[in-house]
């Protein structure tokens, strides 16, 4: 059972005196963190709850708050945001001295309080307090899915609302959230007001998902891959008006250009094998719907076509950040030239 499905099925009572929530997924956790706090009914204006940024509070107001009695109400609730000190992060934001405190707590926590300790990351098993944490405590972590366990995870959620999708429909819902929890959850609820399912198309779903800018970032590319310059700048220009800035789009494509880049170079046999190569060369956990999208779209392109065009994007880059000349022209520049290497390489 996953984390979430554990938490859908608890209520504010089945939480013990200690709770951790954690995990690199980030949709899964941020989904996770707050469907805890639904459970609990967390409300920052009730006086039995209270909740801490421990990359900010001082230790000793943690430890007065994990030690007080609760004067409103029988129990009383301790959030611990963002306790990094658990993961595997390099930063950290208390002391060996405060530690041990906090472990001095764990082994023996308050009955009148329980604490919901959040730490966004990988749980470092070499540290005492996580290994005293792990006998203590409920640990709900989330894990990375998989691509068939995402699809389990999609269908089981269609089955809960009762819904009949085909495989082709389920595919575009895969695609468009990315093996991203949070963003899974965005999409069905566009769905939740369509009044006929049974014969929604798939270019009717594509059109009913709202576009995120990393979709937006595949169709810039993809145009521009294609030669279609004049549709790629009418895409920007949709951009800017939705507040988007050319630095911020450029570093996207950068991105994307030097997967390509590494996708040419690394060739394993299998896409798993490649997204395993990708973090053991980068240190970087690649969703292997993005590492797809960049084979697909990097096959045909000459290995000089990506390296020159990923030149002259860093060139871009800095020209756009010292103010050489308007963002916007550099852009047209970048997009025009893209388009012109193409045309040679034909």
């Amino acid at each position: 059972m996953t984390a979430i499905r554990q938490v859908e099925k608890m209520t504010a009572g089945d939480f013990p005196a200690l709770t951790v929530v954690a995990g690199e997924d980030v949709g899964q956790f941020s989904f996770l963190k707050e469907e805890v706090l639904r459970k609990i009914g967390f409300d920052p204006a009730d006086l039995s709850m209270s909740r801490l940024d421990m990359r900010e509070t001082p230790y000793a107001q943690v430890q007065e708050e994990l030690e007080s009695l609760p004067f409103f109400a029988e129990n009383k609730w301790v959030v611990l945001d963002s306790f990094l000190d658990l993961t595997t992060g390099r930063k950290r934001f208390l002391s060996d001295e405060d530690l041990k405190r906090f472990e001095d707590y764990v082994q023996n926590p308050s009955a009148d309080t329980k604490v919901l300790i959040f730490a966004e990351g990988k749980l470092d098993g070499k540290r005492r307090l996580v290994k005293l944490l792990k006998r203590q405590a409920l640990l709900l972590e989330t894990k990375q899915f998989k691509e068939k366990e995402f699809r389990s995870f999609l269908q089981e959620e269609l089955r809960n609302r009762g819904w009949k999708l085909g495989a082709d429909l389920q595919d575009v819902l895969l695609e468009k959230s990315m093996l991203n929890v949070s963003l899974l959850r965005q999409n069905l609820a566009f769905l939740e007001d369509y009044s006929n399912l049974a014969t929604l198309t798939v270019e009717e779903l594509r059109q009913l998902l709202p576009k995120t800018l990393q979709d937006n970032l595949f169709d810039l590319s993809s145009l521009l891959l294609q030669g279609k310059l004049e549709a790629a700048r009418s895409l920007m220009a949709d951009l800017r008006l939705q507040g988007k800035d050319d630095i911020q789009i450029l570093a996207l494509l950068l991105s994307h250009f030097r997967l390509f880049l590494y996708v040419r170079f690394l060739n394993p046999s299998t896409e798993a094998n490649l997204v395993a190569e990708l973090k053991k060369l980068t240190g970087i956990s690649y969703n292997p719907y993005r590492v797809r999208f960049a084979q697909r779209d990097s096959q045909a392109l000459p290995t000089s076509y990506l390296r020159k065009i990923y030149e002259k994007m860093i060139q871009t880059d800095y020209d756009m950040k010292t103010g050489l000349y308007d963002k916007a022209y550099l852009m047209d520049l970048l997009m025009i030239e893209m388009v012109q290497g193409l045309e040679q390489k034909n």
